[in-house]
């Protein structure tokens, strides 16, 4: 079974499915209803065909903005395409990921968000379809399995609404829908995920306050910024079914100001220190959870990740020597300002 991806407006992320090869299973997983979803699930996933997702750009703005590099050591534990051991970066619709094989989530996730009302004409009701990515060993990705009961959503990186946009509504939708994809969630309790990543809350509201207040603007038209989101991978980080989950997550928004001036900007959403012995699951994740404004430099030393040109960028202005301060939104309203 080979399933494309495209544009009807009528479909979800899966479609056109061609006839079973003779090697295609024949018989269920089991007899119960779960059981033949589970099944179909997994036949979907075998059979998606990525070949017409670009992925991130990183001409996308009118000049280069390099895709992170990974630090020796990271790169070891990227995980590898199947069918060609030296790729490791996933295309998707408008943006790409790198999957960690150990800790089965995104090491980061890269965004093209084009702020032009005219390529935002979705306005279908969004219905999630959640996959495994085939390029890749599957057992190195979570499963429904994982979050089935556990408390925590599916943290997109790359946020759904960032990908939606393209040449018609349909493009759009279609572009959406794949954000979807196990590479490119985090496990996130509810405060985090829907309070702050979502338009409601400071972390989800940074990007749309730089391309309404920050961008510059050609024939009236909304600029476009490149973003990056991804966890922060800590060796205490607790353990959840045998997974550590990350606590911490970072966001790099790159722009272009008034006068034509490129600016990057990283903030990191963290978590107080832990006091010794408090077990995973009574944390009050909306008390402990924080905001920050942080340093390029500062974010490459925690996450071994080189955002390589982008540091001459940073508009980050050392406070007292630290390389990472508490930010609130007036103040973030205002470092967009300043950068105008």
């Amino acid at each position: 079974m080979k399933i494309t991806l495209n544009a009807d407006p009528g479909s979800e992320i899966t479609i056109n499915v061609s006839s079973s090869p003779s090697g295609a299973r024949t018989e269920s997983m089991g007899s119960s209803a779960s059981g033949e979803l589970e099944t179909k699930k997994e036949d979907t996933e075998l059979g998606m065909d990525y070949s017409g997702c670009l992925g991130y750009v990183e001409e996308f703005m009118g000049f280069n903005v390099p895709i992170p590099e990974l630090e020796k050591q990271l790169l070891r534990k990227a995980a590898k395409f199947d069918d060609n051991s030296d790729q490791y970066i996933l295309p998707y619709y408008n943006f790409s990921t790198v999957q960690h094989s150990i800790r089965k989530m995104p090491i980061f996730s890269a965004i093209n968000i084009e702020g032009s009302p005219k390529k935002r004409k979705d306005t279908k009701k969004r219905k999630d379809q959640w996959l495994r990515d085939n390029r890749i060993d599957m057992d190195v990705q979570l499963t429904d399995d994982f979050y089935k009961y556990s408390g925590f959503d599916k943290g997109h990186m790359t946020r759904r609404e960032d990908a939606n946009w393209g040449g018609s509504g349909a493009v759009a939708f279609r572009n959406a829908q794949l954000t979807c994809m196990y590479t490119n969630a985090c496990p996130q309790v509810p405060e985090l995920n829907r309070a702050v990543f979502g338009y409601h809350g400071l972390w989800g509201q940074l990007e749309q306050i730089v391309l309404e207040q920050g961008v510059i603007e050609e024939e009236g038209k909304a600029g476009k910024i490149c973003v990056f989101n991804g966890p922060i991978f800590v060796s205490t980080d607790p353990t959840y079914k045998d997974i550590q989950v990350p606590l911490r997550f970072f966001k790099v928004i790159v722009w272009i100001n008034g006068k034509g001036e490129k600016k990057t900007t990283a903030f990191i959403l963290s978590q107080e220190d832990l006091v010794d012995g408090i077990k995973f699951e009574e944390l009050q994740y909306d008390e402990e959870f924080k905001e920050h404004q942080c340093s390029i430099p500062y974010l490459e030393n925690i996450t071994d990740l080189k955002f390589n040109v982008m540091s001459a960028w940073d508009t980050y202005k050392d406070r007292n020597g630290k390389a990472v301060a508490r930010i609130k939104r007036g103040e973030l309203e205002s470092l967009v300002n300043e950068n105008k």
